[in-house]
């Protein structure tokens, strides 16, 4: 630990004193948190460590966030991750999530030291290193060659963090710049407004004030269709209300669902829902100019003419004919279903569960959401005759069940669910696995 001690007030000084400095505007918020489900207060430098507090934090590997959670993990507790709101950017919900999840990971290993461990590496690991080592203790497992070298790195540096900062000027950190504390109150609002509006409404010179408090919406829009609860500076909810009952309506916007097809391009369908190409550009971030793919595209909508435009909701069960990609293929979209996974999608449309990935940009999470478009490149193979158009029996030809595998070595229940499409809790309901279950080799498991 004193290595890292060194390290932060030494080469990484500064960028340690830019964390000290966001800390007062989001441990205050934390704590609170993490107390509420028993994890000890020092673990809030976690976030430190892993994003500098940072709602808007984002890593190579796609993990998000204050507390970087990948989207598997963030859905798995409850996060929503979707084109509008990306909870794991939630300074409240992510920590509700982190602390229910360092909380699981305490239940699993009954120390505090490993359950750290565990959040960087993933519990699988962790049980790995303690089978083969027979040790329970972090320390004793770090001086081996079990964990990876960031693992064995990562709880020293959280605790040479935790030290620094609660006495920051021992250490040298006299003159940090520290920002003032958060404070809000939640504005439920029942349409699609953008941030821009809502400061205007709320009488603020500052629209970033708004930004700060809700990092969550990927859009600066609250999202369009359901109530949303919307934060806003402490003293304004009032004002706001009144101020967005006196917006002209002809500047208020909502969105809708266009399909593409095969000759549109984002000017065609900007004049089809009479709105701008600049404007679904922005929103699907697509170049204004370029060629576009077959699916769909999200369009702002002027309020007023809403009702006159296409609304293009396709019903949830049915698949989709009809639409070609630029070289030729048929697409077929196929809308998610309760029950779905990816293994059992790719099983009916006879497809590969990797080309299904590539088609879609699915490589890090397995979890889909109910109505989640999912295409499938046909061409003239075996995936057009899976899914006939009119068919609804095709539609509804159910998944080859009863596969089975064998666990080899160095196989998790991840890397399985993971192979196989499916998530980690269906693999264990599937085989009556309990929570931490370890896995051993030629154990055969049934994949559903």
């Amino acid at each position: 630990m004193d290595r890292w001690v060194d390290f932060l007030t030494g080469r990484g000084r500064a960028s340690f004193e830019r964390w000290l400095g966001r800390s007062t505007r989001y441990v205050p918020v934390f704590w609170p948190i993490l107390e509420q489900y028993g994890v000890p207060k020092d673990l809030v430098f976690l976030s430190m460590i892993e994003s500098g507090f940072s709602p808007r934090a984002y890593s190579w590997a796609h993990a998000a966030g204050p507390w970087q959670f990948m989207p598997f993990t963030a859905r798995r507790y409850g996060l929503e991750v979707g084109f509008w709101v990306d909870e794991r950017r939630d300074f409240e919900k992510a920590t509700h999530a982190a602390a229910r999840y360092l909380s699981d990971l305490y239940g699993i290993f009954g120390d505090w030291h490993l359950a750290m461990a565990a959040y960087n590496a993933g519990p699988g690991r962790v049980k790995s290193a303690i089978r083969k080592t027979g040790v329970a203790d972090f320390w004793r497992i770090a001086e081996g060659w079990r964990l990876r070298r960031e693992t064995k790195n990562y709880v020293p540096k959280l605790l040479a963090a935790a030290r620094i900062s609660k006495q920051p000027e021992r250490h040298g950190f006299e003159a940090v710049a520290y920002l003032p504390p958060l404070t809000w109150e939640v504005l439920t609002v029942t349409v699609a407004v953008d941030l821009d509006s809502l400061a205007e409404a709320c009488g603020l010179d500052d629209v970033e004030r708004l930004d700060r408090l809700n990092p969550e919406l990927r859009c600066r829009v609250t999202p369009p269709g359901r109530t949303y609860g919307v934060r806003v500076p402490e003293g304004t909810a009032t004002a706001c209300t009144e101020g967005l009952a006196r917006i002209n309506p002809a500047r208020r916007m909502t969105y809708r669902y266009a399909e593409v097809g095969t000759r549109d391009t984002l000017e065609t369908i900007a004049a089809r829902y009479r709105t701008s190409a600049a404007e679904i550009a922005r929103f699907n971030g697509v170049p204004v100019d370029g060629p576009l793919e077959a699916g769909e595209l999200v369009v702002p909508v002027p309020y007023l003419i809403a009702h006159e435009v296409p609304i293009e909701a396709p019903d949830p069960h049915r698949f989709r004919g009809g639409v070609h990609s630029p070289d030729g293929q048929q697409v077929l979209v196929h809308r998610v279903r309760p029950g779905d996974s990816l293994w059992r999608i790719a099983q009916r449309y006879r497809v590969s569960l990797k080309k299904l990935r590539l088609w879609n940009g699915l490589w890090r999470s397995n979890r889909l959401q109910v109505g989640q478009a999912i295409k499938i490149y046909a061409g003239r193979g075996r995936a057009a005759s899976s899914a006939s158009s009119g068919s609804p029996s095709a539609s509804r030809r159910p998944p080859r069940r009863g596969v089975s595998h064998t666990v080899r070595p160095g196989e998790s229940l991840w890397s399985i669910a993971e192979r196989y499409g499916v998530t980690v809790e269906g693999l264990r309901r599937a085989n009556r696995l309990a929570a931490g279950a370890v896995l051993q080799v030629g154990q055969r498991l049934r994949i559903e």
